[in-house]
């Protein structure tokens, strides 16, 4: 950073005053804080809405759907949940955060424009966060395969591919769908990532996975009944 700052042709007064406030910004972004757990809280009821708001739903109609307004709060909360994970500090959370930020704003742009022309990038995109995760995880087993991280970023996996598989087949129909294995990846996932939340015991984080967990389960279930129908 210094020798960065003297290419600059900084002098050593601005250097000293950009390295403290440097300083300051990385402990207050690691320390904890009042105002990180509200913004992890925050996030926390947005997610716990989209998929209450989507279990209504689901409930009444006797089989399950997905509104619009579920990627609406996932929006929101994804952009809310990414500066409390960079807080953590934990690299699978962050990875987690970035992958769930782009899966959401990819579902609610095909379903407020389907039917309509779109921009090119999305047909691709979904193939690019498989590229991006298996960066992070060679990156993390190159350092360290027995840890953690790993057993972190394995849940992070499994929980987030649950929606960028949604996301890929929602784009080969051209309208927003959710295949009977999203729900069985969710299970899956929200259980390995519950015991990763254990281990760093954060609430913000451990609460609303159980609650997926819960969900996913009632979700998979009515999947199933409804596949049951359709064969009788």
């Amino acid at each position: 950073m210094l020798l960065a700052g003297a290419r600059l042709g900084w002098d050593r007064k601005r250097m000293f005053v950009f390295a403290t406030t440097l300083s300051s910004f990385v402990d207050w972004l690691r320390e904890d804080s009042i105002g990180w757990s509200l913004l992890g809280w925050s996030a926390t009821a947005l997610f716990f809405a989209r998929f209450a708001l989507q279990w209504w739903k689901s409930e009444k109609a006797k089989r399950v759907v997905m509104p619009v307004s579920f990627w609406r709060f996932s929006l929101v909360g994804a952009l809310l949940n990414l500066p409390y994970c960079i807080h953590l500090w934990r690299e699978p959370l962050i990875v987690g955060a970035i992958v769930s930020l782009v899966v959401a704003t990819g579902n609610l742009e095909l379903a407020l424009h389907q039917g309509k022309p779109r921009a090119p990038f999305w047909k691709i995109a979904p193939y690019l966060v498989p590229i991006f995760f298996a960066v992070c995880v060679a990156r993390q087993l190159w350092h360290d395969a027995w840890s953690w991280e790993t057993f972190g970023y394995a849940g992070e996996i499994l929980f987030s591919s649950r929606f960028l598989m949604q996301w890929i087949a929602s784009e080969k129909k051209g309208t927003i769908t959710v295949p009977g294995y999203f729900w069985y990846l969710s299970l899956a996932g929200g259980t390995v990532r519950m015991f990763y939340a254990i281990h760093i015991w954060k609430m913000p984080l451990l609460i609303p996975t159980i609650v997926s967990v819960l969900m996913s389960a009632r979700n998979a279930w009515l999947h199933h009944k409804g596949r049951d129908k359709a064969a009788a």
